[in-house]
């Protein structure tokens, strides 16, 4: 019980430094959440030159636990 309780609460300090409130990550996570493909296409392709490797993983982070059924496949 407490080692989850640590990981989770590790795991939500993590996401709250990694993702600024003027970064185009919220833009991208709302996009998931409402499946706009276009939107998270969009997102993406203007980003990726700019994004890390650290900034990759987390956008198929977001994809695996911000869009649902199916639409997690179409995301990833």
């Amino acid at each position: 019980m407490n080692k989850t309780f640590i990981g989770i609460f590790i795991i939500i300090i993590f996401i709250s430094e990694a993702v600024y409130a003027d970064d185009y990550k919220w833009d991208l996570i709302n996009a998931m959440v409402k499946n706009d493909f276009e939107t998270v296409e969009k997102i993406i392709k203007t980003n990726i030159t700019s994004m890390s490797v650290t900034d990759k993983r987390l956008a198929m982070n977001f994809a695996l636990n911000y869009s649902s059924g199916e639409n997690t496949l179409k995301v990833c």
